[in-house]
């Protein structure tokens, strides 16, 4: 771990937040990735000449945003927030007895990948907080243990939980919050089974934006890639795929549907034969997974995109698909800035018990790219 070198002398009245953002901007500067260690308070005290009170509170203020996290009788470490292009949060100045405390349990975070979903919600929860009278408090990701999800809950006892969920663990992390008397929220689709107040993306719509952008470009046989897991964004998507089609006048044919294996290690040599008998002039990504085995047939088969085939893809995980497709596809980006404001004025809502809204589903976005050309027979 490179060395934390902090600016003295410290503002005598404002040393603590003096420190906490120098630490700030230290995390956000290095390479340091979630989980790596990071200093001892003793260590800080030394480094900083400031008290151990000083330290402590700056330190708090760090781990409320999620950037380093601090496991009683282990240590410290980085937080999930590292993963994120996102600034720091500014400074509350509202009166905090009168702010509603959101507990935030990210997406995904894991290895190099940029954690882009969290990332944009959490934008618009802080675009909002203000006005809201919100103060966020983001507490992990899909990694995090319900044992030490139970003692962080407890330390911070938060008036609601938002959760982002990636996989159905994220269910277990909700059950333990209500076992504590903790509201909760949840954005996306994957656990609305649970019934409990979301913000979501419209995937019918979206799905009808990727179709109409390929049927105005000339394209006929539009091919639609998914995964076989059953989520309800994966029936949602083909539904509004086989819906599109019947709008823009095309008998939906299923042999267009290619379902793929959550293990997609053969994934590629199948998407070859099925682009080879079926011959679309253009598929729709429904799941970012799937950027793998088309990046492969880029570089091993020689595809081109677009020139042998348009993409359309779905979430906004660009770093992902420029690695894979070596380019900047044209993206079905998911309303998540929305999403995050909508749960802003939710939390206000159900803390205060104002029948909240149960569900609210907003609408996605084409941005166009290069992974898209006109299409003719000729």
């Amino acid at each position: 771990m490179n060395d934390i070198i902090f600016k003295k002398p410290f503002a005598s009245r404002k040393a603590a937040q003096d420190l906490r953002n120098q630490i700030i901007q230290f995390l956000i500067q290095s390479d340091l990735k979630p989980g790596d260690p990071f200093y001892s308070d003793a260590d800080l005290v030394k480094r900083s000449g400031l008290s151990r009170k000083t330290v402590r509170e700056a330190l708090s203020s760090v781990q409320r945003e999620g950037w380093i996290e601090r496991r009683q009788g282990t240590g410290s470490f980085i937080g999930p927030r590292a993963s994120m292009a996102l600034p720091p949060l500014q400074q509350e100045t509202s009166n905090r007895k009168s702010l509603i405390r959101l507990a935030v349990l990210g997406f995904w975070m894991s290895g190099d990948t940029a954690d882009w979903y969290s990332s944009g919600v959490l934008r618009g929860l802080e675009e909002a907080s203000a006005n809201c009278g919100v103060s966020i408090e983001l507490i992990g990701d899909h990694h995090q243990k319900v044992g030490p999800l139970h003692q962080r809950l407890m330390q911070s006892s938060p008036d609601l939980l938002l959760v982002m969920p990636s996989t159905m663990q994220h269910a277990y992390a909700i059950a333990e919050a209500r076992h504590l008397g903790i509201p909760c929220a949840v954005t996306g689709t994957r656990l609305q089974d649970l019934e409990l107040p979301s913000a979501a993306e419209d995937n019918h719509q979206g799905m009808a934006l990727a179709v109409q952008h390929l049927y105005d470009l000339g394209h006929r046989r539009i091919a639609l890639l998914q995964r076989e897991e059953s989520t309800p964004f994966t029936f949602e998507r083909r539904r509004g795929y086989l819906d599109a089609l019947k709008t823009c006048g095309i008998e939906p044919d299923e042999r267009l549907i290619w379902w793929t294996p959550t293990d997609t290690s053969n994934s590629a040599t199948d998407l070859k034969s099925f682009l080879a008998s079926q011959k679309p002039t253009a598929v729709i990504c429904s799941n970012l997974m799937l950027a793998a085995p088309i990046g492969q047939l880029i570089r091993d088969e020689g595809l081109r995109i677009p020139q042998d085939l348009s993409l359309v893809t779905f979430d906004q995980s660009y770093v992902t698909y420029e690695k894979e497709f070596g380019l900047r596809p044209t993206v079905i980006e998911l309303p998540l800035r929305e999403m995050g404001k909508a749960i802003s004025g939710m939390a206000r809502e159900m803390i205060e018990n104002q029948n909240p809204r149960q569900s609210v589903r907003l609408p996605c976005k084409l941005v166009k790219g290069h992974s898209t050309a006109l299409f003719s027979e000729s």
